[in-house]
């Protein structure tokens, strides 16, 4: 009995432990279904692409099947090389049909075999991922690996020749650069989509790309360069292959690395289909293959970097998400400790009641009541922070801005008056109310009064005052600001700020103000700090119309 891992038929069978399992065979029946498969459609590949060869040992400018097969070696490993020998031997009879005695042909259908499944598992234990490009270290490995490797094996395939007399030993550097443009440009424009192809996230992908109408415009801009260089520009093949890249660094900025091996393969296929249609002369074909491999490396280098970007930009936001979930807890828990001391006080008065004789049943039930009911406030709070730690939800309510800073000044009254800091407010009469979500603003001001009361104590100034002021501003918002009398920001920090990352202080992370500005943000208005001489921050929020501070929520 075997067990088999989730993903189908690029998955290696694990044999079943305990007294009842047996030997595994060579290859499973997937394995032998996978190798058909695999050997139909290398046959497919090496007719479509046997264009231009050369006439002693059949050398072509293009050799696709060569990525399917370092493909299923990084998929495979080893056990790929039976079904890549069987192919290369059948494809030798079938397609290539060399004039050569049979020994030879099985010398050269092993020196790739051996060779090209060595590559493949060369690159497949440098990769951070097995069958998948994820790096730019990646990458480097990549290129290196299938630059070299091709340029070995050529050597090797193209001196046996020579040695058997099928060849001239004065053609032999032609023969190899021949060999390594067209395995190279094979392998680095058709082996990324073969390996996109083969990972499951990598089809739902593709299959998300095909329906916007960014990739058919992209599509046909390929197409349309394609034919005005080979139909329209005289003797342009060459010169004008460099308007190629426009399209290609479009996909691969927009799609990341699959749609740059996407763009490269269909560019791949529909260069040689458009030169055969034209019937370019095969020296101008090896030149389009070796502009060929610029684009390609630019492409893949590109949608690499791209693919990096995203995945910093994502580690990013959960950091921020994680570290305002830290500032969420902290102004959470200041909710949370007044239900708790509640519970206490009703615990106590139901052991009360209980030791009285009798029981007294009925004000025993209400305490029981009242102690379900601050329970069940505790539980909202903390779904309120398991709410914001999943999707980042908002939980917006009405707030009058005047009663919100008086608020925030109870809440750091203590902690101010312990450094002797002022802790004063401003606040204009009839204030339009604002649709927010409190903890989240609670959040940004525990941070920029949590900021002032630091600059001030570091500071030591002679006036020693934190103002929270609020006020109406045009076009229906309403400006909080947080003032202190310490140093302020200095120049050289203020645009730098809002960073994730940067701080002055000799504590903290330096997430605070970042955190901030994007919860403001999302609530449709802005945080900036004014270049002054003393902590002078501001920000926007939009307003109810016609609510105000006095007005019934």
């Amino acid at each position: 009995m075997q067990k088999t891992q989730p993903s189908g038929l690029l998955q290696q069978p694990i044999a079943a432990s305990g007294p009842e399992s047996r030997p595994a065979a060579i290859w499973s029946l997937q394995e032998w279904e996978l190798a058909i498969v695999f050997v139909g459609l290398y046959l497919v590949l090496e007719r479509v692409s046997f264009i231009h060869p050369s006439a002693s040992i059949g050398i072509t400018p293009w050799n696709p099947q060569i990525a399917l097969a370092l493909g299923l070696v990084l998929i495979r490993g080893l056990r790929a090389a039976p079904a890549l020998l069987l192919a290369m031997l059948i494809s030798e009879a079938l397609v290539r049909q060399t004039p050569a005695p049979v020994g030879t042909v099985v010398v050269g259908a092993l020196i790739m075999t051996l060779g090209y499944t060595a590559a493949g598992m060369a690159l497949s234990r440098r990769l951070s991922v097995r069958g998948r490009i994820r790096s730019l270290r990646d990458f480097a490995w990549m290129l290196g690996i299938l630059s070299i490797a091709p340029l070995l094996i050529g050597s090797v395939y193209v001196g046996s020749h020579a040695v058997f007399g099928l060849a001239e030993w004065s053609a032999f550097p032609e023969a190899l650069l021949r060999y390594w443009i067209g395995d190279v440009v094979g392998v680095l424009a058709l082996m990324p989509f073969f390996l996109v192809l083969a990972d499951r996230n990598g089809r739902r992908k593709v299959a998300a790309m095909l329906p916007r109408w960014e990739t058919l415009v992209q599509l046909v801009s390929t197409v349309a360069i394609l034919g005005a260089v080979f139909a329209f520009l005289p003797g342009g093949h060459v010169k004008y292959f460099f308007v190629l890249f426009l399209p290609l660094i479009w996909i691969a900025a927009r799609q990341g690395l699959v749609g740059a091996a996407a763009g490269l393969a269909f560019v791949q296929v529909g260069l040689i289909v458009v030169a055969q249609a034209s019937g370019t002369e095969v020296g101008t074909l090896l030149e389009l293959q070796a502009r060929m491999l610029g684009l390609s490396v630019t492409g893949l280098l590109l949608g690499v970097v791209v693919d990096e970007r995203e995945r910093a930009q994502e580690s990013l936001r959960q950091s921020l998400r994680l570290a305002a979930a830290g500032e969420m807890a902290a102004a959470l828990a200041h909710e949370v400790n007044q239900p708790l001391t509640a519970l206490v006080t009703y615990g106590r008065a139901c052991q009360h009641m209980l030791a009285r004789t009798p029981p007294d049943v009925l004000q025993l039930e209400q305490t029981v009541g009242k102690i379900t009911e601050q329970a069940q406030r505790v539980g909202a709070i903390v779904k309120r922070l398991r709410d914001f730690l999943r999707s980042g939800t908002m939980n917006l309510e009405r707030l009058a801005p005047g009663e919100f800073l008086e608020a925030m000044r109870t809440v750091f009254a203590q902690e101010a008056k312990a450094d002797g800091i002022a802790l004063n407010l401003k606040i204009e009469p009839d204030l339009p109310r604002i649709l927010v979500d409190r903890l989240e603003l609670e959040i940004v001001f525990r941070n920029l009064l949590a900021n002032a009361l630091d600059s001030i104590r570091e500071a030591r100034p002679v006036r020693r005052e934190i103002k929270l002021m609020a006020a109406d501003r045009e076009g229906g918002f309403v400006q909080l600001s947080v003032i202190d009398s310490g140093p302020g920001i200095p120049p050289s920090l203020r645009d730098k700020l809002f960073l994730p990352f940067s701080t002055s202080k000799s504590h903290g992370m330096g997430l605070g103000l970042a955190i901030s500005r994007a919860i403001v943000k999302a609530h449709g208005g802005r945080l900036w700090v004014e270049p002054t001489d003393y902590g002078s921050f501001h920000l926007t929020l939009p307003t109810l119309t016609g609510e105000t501070d006095d007005s019934d929520s």
